[in-house]
């Protein structure tokens, strides 16, 4: 059964709920039913608190998958009768009620129109009370007006009371939707059809209407062909396919995503795959018709069986086609192709042969065949894919009937995101790069402006994702544009800005940050921290230590801040300043070993004989390594502290297990390698 969340807070819930729809998408992928292969059910009320199973005995138990259902009287003969929808064949089906006790049994059918409420009376409640004049015995049945009944369907706005050998009807009272009083009707008679208006006393009788004649009679059955033709609605980029020529086995590119002279068709096929050579006989045979107008490419899945007589039959086949490029497929090509027809069919399954590929001139996915495809439907496609009108597309239509896209234009942020959710990366970035090129005359109003801003924002996730320079560039650009004072995009365009090695563009956007008033700019502590980092990137530590001191004004007990702050002095040579801070944050956080470990090294190595303290230095450095594991920057501040205290043996011993622990290509090495040279010259370490 479904779990939907049940809080905010319901993590938990959340996560069995999303795996969930995995679970589900997964069954979809691999081809599963949602068919649990049950019949249908039908159950009668038998009015005294229980139910029989009557589907049998009322013909109910069809096999169909089924879905909707809507309930009426659809033949006007007083018993309801039943229309079916099914997922599957038949995807509507009728269950007449003939039942043969209607002539001993009665009805009245109810039609609300609502004067002071809706006006098809929805919410409406009838009460009636009827009487058998044979027993003497009354009762009351009660039913209710409503839009909607069960998944996806909606009963007739008729009501029809069953009244069984009750004859007489004695009151009929209407709960209208907004009224506090219900209303009562002038007497009805048995076996009749009323149309009942809010306010007025008297019902007015409807006659039964002509009767429909729908003829049963069974379906026309097609038998499936196996061939599939998919026309793409919007033609895709693919994956570099390779293989191997089958004459000689030299690399052959079948598809690089270039342009071509004319579009391109690429039919795999196999030894043993008869409708594959009949295709590839037809293809040989009117090689030259279509010379100028598609080529062809003949590609073997055989090698990838490694049968090596799959492979010799399909070397002996392709020498009797030389009017076509023969090669084998690679199983690195036919894996792509799984993984493309996953993507755009949503199902996992295996490649079925023949099968086709047809790439338009600029090397986009145009057509998909699976099974054979006649020369005709080729030729015909050719022609369409060969043209340039933007009405293409409509080719791909499956039926006829009017475009309604200019109607309901989708918003293109949306439609990214689902992109991006079902990993259609390309997609997505394509839906969102217009919002580019919008001007200010483009926002009409607020919600316009948050729109444009949101798709921005998602393309410069995705496009940071993704590793698309370009696009991320020009969506920070763009956005910066709108809203120059939102310091969080300002540092990311920084940020990329420094990551391109472009120091002056990362200077000049990080410049308002430095140099303005601390309150005027807007930031949050994480940003003040990035751009004092970022200053001193840019070897701006001066401009950059006076940002974080007005941010650890503004935040005395930001540890980040603080630490930050610390390690600008400490860059600066502001070694008694850096101290001060690393102690105020060790003393808002015990635990923060990062300041406790720049505070040692500082304490043991620095030249000022009233900041240098050794003991206090080594007592640091061993405190961090009972907490944390060894890492080769603790171990080098501690091998420091040993040097410091006279302890050389230690000092090396240290060292030598830090250099073990650090990689061969690391910038580190050398640092490490001059310093245990100098504690094996019985020295301490001393900052320059």
């Amino acid at each position: 059964m479904s779990q939907s969340p049940v809080s905010d807070s319901a993590t938990g819930n959340t996560d069995n709920y999303l795996a969930g729809w995995n679970q589900l998408a997964d069954l979809i992928r691999d081809g599963a039913s949602f068919s649990g292969r049950e019949e249908n059910c039908c159950f009668l009320n038998l009015q005294n608190g229980q139910f029989a199973d009557t589907s049998s005995a009322w013909q109910w138990n069809l096999p169909d998958d089924g879905r909707g259902l809507a309930v009426v009287d659809w033949d006007q003969d007083g018993d309801i009768d039943v229309w079916l929808a099914n997922r599957t064949g038949p995807q509507i089906r009728l269950l007449r009620n003939e039942s043969n006790s209607l002539n001993s049994h009665h009805f009245v059918a109810l039609r609300l129109q609502g004067v002071r409420c809706n006006r098809d009376a929805i919410g409406a409640k009838v009460t009636i009370r009827i009487r058998s004049s044979a027993s003497g015995r009354e009762r009351r049945i009660t039913k209710a007006v409503r839009a909607g009944e069960g998944f996806l369907s909606q009963n007739s706005k008729w009501l029809t009371f069953g009244l069984g050998d009750y004859d007489t009807i004695v009151s009929v009272q209407i709960a209208w939707p907004g009224d506090s009083k219900p209303q009562t009707i002038a007497p009805l008679i048995v076996d009749q059809r009323y149309v009942v208006t809010q306010d007025q006393a008297a019902a007015r009788t409807v006659a039964v209407r002509s009767e429909l004649n729908l003829v049963a009679k069974a379906l026309p059955v097609s038998m499936p062909s196996g061939a599939v033709r998919t026309m793409l609605s919007r033609r895709r980029s693919v994956p570099r396919l390779t293989g191997q020529a089958i004459s000689d086995e030299s690399p052959v590119i079948l598809h690089d995503g270039k342009p071509t002279q004319r579009p391109r068709l690429i039919s795999f096929w196999a030894s043993w795959c008869a409708p594959c050579l009949s295709e590839l006989t037809m293809w040989q045979a009117n090689a030259e018709r279509w010379e100028n107008q598609v080529e062809v490419a003949a590609v073997s899945v055989d090698a990838v069986s490694g049968e090596s007589d799959n492979q010799q039959a399909a070397r002996t086949m392709a020498a009797s086609l030389p009017n076509l490029s023969c090669s084998f497929a690679s199983p690195e090509t036919l894996a792509a192709v799984g993984q493309l027809l996953e993507q755009i069919y949503y199902r996992r399954q295996d490649l079925p042969l023949p099968f086709s590929l047809l790439f338009d001139a600029d090397g986009q996915l145009a057509v998909i065949y699976k099974g054979p495809v006649s020369l005709e439907q080729l030729e015909q496609d050719v022609r369409t894919v060969s043209t340039s009108s933007p009405d293409a597309y409509l080719a791909a239509r499956p039926l006829p009937g009017t475009n309604i896209t200019a109607w309901f234009a989708p918003d293109a942020v949306r439609l990214a995101e689902a992109y991006a959710e079902a990993e259609y990366w390309d997609d997505a970035i394509d839906q969102l790069r217009p919002l580019l090129q919008l001007d200010s005359d483009s926002q009409s109003s607020v919600q316009d402006s948050d729109r444009i801003w949101a798709g921005l924002q998602l393309l410069a996730k995705l496009a940071a994702q993704q590793h698309r320079v370009a696009d991320h560039t020009a969506s920070l650009e763009r956005m910066l544009q709108l809203r120059p004072d939102d310091a969080a995009v300002r540092l990311d365009r920084i940020e990329l800005a420094l990551v391109g090695k472009d120091p002056s563009t990362a200077w000049r956007l990080l410049r308002p940050l430095l140099d303005s008033p601390f309150e005027s700019v807007g930031m949050t502590t994480d940003q003040a921290i990035r751009a004092g980092q970022y200053g001193a990137h840019l070897n701006r530590t001066t401009t950059a230590i006076r940002l974080l001191e007005a941010a650890v004004k503004k935040w005395p007990q930001s540890t980040d801040a603080r630490f930050h702050l610390a390690t600008l002095y400490q860059i600066d040579h502001q070694y008694s300043a850096a101290v001060t801070q690393y102690r105020l944050v060790l003393d808002r956080d015990a635990d923060r070993t990062d300041a406790a470990n720049n505070l040692a090294w500082l304490l043991c190595t620095t030249n000022d004989d009233e900041l240098r303290n050794p003991p206090e230095a080594l007592q640091l450095a061993q405190a961090i390594l009972q907490t944390v594991d060894a890492s080769p920057s603790y171990l080098d501040t501690l091998a420091a502290a040993f040097a410091a205290n006279g302890q050389f043996e230690q000092a090396v011993t240290t060292l030598e297990r830090a250099i073990e622990l650090t990689g061969s290509d690391s910038p580190m090495i050398e640092k490490l390698t001059n310093r245990i040279d100098v504690y094996r010259r019985r020295q301490p370490w001393r900052q320059d």
